[in-house]
């Protein structure tokens, strides 16, 4: 696995000069902008494969400094910014997740994916309320969708509000139970029972 990281690391930093080559050549000769964009998408191209790599082999500062460099090329690239999120939140960063993912939104305010990520990372910190806040965001988007009222339901029920949580469970429930979401329906039933339904 070592040779396989150096030897594209080697491969990376070809392509750094070729990088630094082209950029610099095209100002001289003033080329067309076009090359110019397709070298820097190579580059996050690249940037992207050893981000994956890092992942793969457990790597997360790694992988954190890859998704930093692709940003430096890209700010606006959401889906850099939602890997990136994913990456603190497997490093239990839940700050540096939050900050992504606010980013994602600002970027793509439709992306209403990320309200279910920050309400579960909001659920993490014990920041019941805005888990909240952002779940119920997320079923005014998707409001046939079982999870997210189960998901509701485990927030109230931490939050020690017993009558919300049994409320969404029940949504969750009916919801699972008429998409035929077995193994959900199963273990909507069985927390139901634990707390007393």
């Amino acid at each position: 696995m070592k040779i396989i990281i150096l030897i594209l690391i080697i491969i990376l930093f070809s392509f750094l000069g070729l990088f630094y080559y082209q950029t610099t050549d095209n100002y001289q000769l003033g080329i067309s902008d076009q090359k110019n964009v397709d070298t820097i998408t190579e580059l996050e191209s690249i940037y992207k494969e050893f981000a994956s790599i890092y992942l793969d082999n457990g790597q997360y500062q790694k992988a954190i400094d890859s998704y930093k460099k692709i940003l430096d090329i890209n700010s606006d690239s959401s889906q850099t910014w939602y890997k990136l999120g994913n990456t603190y939140v497997s490093l239990k960063n839940y700050q540096k997740a939050i900050a992504c993912y606010k980013r994602v939104l600002e970027i793509n305010p439709k992306d209403i994916s990320i309200f279910n990520d920050l309400g579960w990372v909001y659920s993490v910190i014990g920041d019941y309320q805005k888990s909240i806040e952002y779940f119920k965001k997320y079923s005014k988007h998707k409001p046939d969708d079982p999870e997210i009222y189960f998901k509701l339901g485990l927030v109230y029920f931490e939050a020690e509000n017993i009558d919300k949580a049994k409320e969404k469970f029940f949504i969750a429930k009916n919801l699972a139970k008429e998409q035929g979401r077995v193994k959900l329906l199963k273990d909507i039933e069985e927390l139901l029972v634990k707390i007393g339904e």
